[in-house]
């Protein structure tokens, strides 16, 4: 499996569900190696073999908490996001309703807490123009310094 940090590595998974997200389709699943489950993106996934092994099935979590354990590597960061009314469709498709309050102008706030690595900074930065933290500060200052230093590299 090729991870989004550019790892390569061999997994064991006992498959739990399917899923469709973003136009893409994923494998829920607990993953043996690291104790816990993960999602996979199917695309990643490189050379199967199919294990006649048997397993008994194991409770699938809810998909706000399969969000918030997909990505480990960083402390917890409570992100509270003002998205553009534009972006409507992935408010829609990323969080989940009791997460995002629909402000006057038609605009979003979102708020979620991640563990803080590299997978959330590019999560952020993902939408553009459309989207501004509005908290914590750290994570606004770093954002900044982010597109600061993709600026440079046009410049």
């Amino acid at each position: 499996y090729y991870s989004s940090y550019g790892q390569r590595t061999l997994r064991t998974v006992e498959p739990l569900q399917l899923w469709f997200k973003e136009k893409t389709w994923y494998l829920r699943a607990y993953c043996r190696d690291k104790h816990d489950q993960r999602t996979f993106k199917l695309t990643r996934m490189k050379n199967l073999v199919l294990s006649e092994e048997t397993f008994e099935a194991r409770p699938l979590p809810s998909l706000a908490d399969s969000a918030s354990t997909d990505h480990k590597t960083g402390n917890p960061v409570t992100i509270t996001l003002r998205v553009d009314a534009s972006q409507a469709y992935r408010i829609y498709d990323d969080f989940d309703e009791d997460q995002v309050t629909m402000n006057g102008d038609g605009s979003f706030t979102a708020t979620v807490t991640y563990p803080e690595d590299e997978w959330v900074y590019g999560y952020v930065l993902s939408f553009g123009p459309y989207a501004e933290v509005v908290e914590p500060p750290h994570l606004r200052h770093l954002i900044k310094d982010q597109l600061q230093k993709m600026l440079s590299t046009y410049s």
